[in-house]
């Protein structure tokens, strides 16, 4: 009896924790989709994740696979960290995730497979979007990932 509470429980957790209040929630990724999206299982529930503050090609457009490849390379078997805060018209969760100290949303900006999403640079805070605008900043200037020779405005 008490297991099947503590399953219950765990779900509701899960349930609430993801949308609202940004509570830390560590998880194992079991797909990634794209160079910003992944999905993982809670208790009772499969849930995609969007990272917060990045976009990147969608695996289906030019250089969108390499992008998704190496967000797979950063997270696939490790633990990563969520703090999750919005769902966003997908349904999917926003989350700024990490790997150990690692800000993953980050990472992929600074390796040049995403760039720094505007339209949510509002939700990040002053550290953080300076952080991003450095990163890409960088990342443009080394002509690296998508801005070797794509121009990501098309997607």
């Amino acid at each position: 009896m008490s297991k099947i509470f503590a399953v219950a429980i765990a779900a509701l957790a899960w349930a609430y924790v993801l949308p609202a209040n940004a509570e830390q929630l560590v998880v194992a990724v079991q797909r990634v989709l794209s160079g910003d999206s992944f999905i993982v299982h809670g208790p009772g529930a499969r849930v995609q994740v969007r990272i917060a503050g990045i976009a990147a090609p969608d695996a289906l457009l030019p250089l969108g696979e390499k992008s998704r490849q190496n967000l797979e390379r950063l997270i696939k078997v490790r633990d990563v960290r969520l703090d999750c805060f919005a769902t966003d018209e997908l349904r999917r969760k926003i989350c700024r995730a990490h790997v150990g100290e690692n800000d993953i949303g980050l990472v992929q900006v600074m390796s040049g497979w995403a760039r720094r999403d505007r339209a949510l640079a509002g939700e990040q805070t002053d550290a953080d979007r300076m952080a991003y605008e450095k990163a890409e900043s960088q990342a443009k200037a080394g002509k690296r990932g998508i801005w070797h020779d794509w121009d990501p405005a098309r997607y």
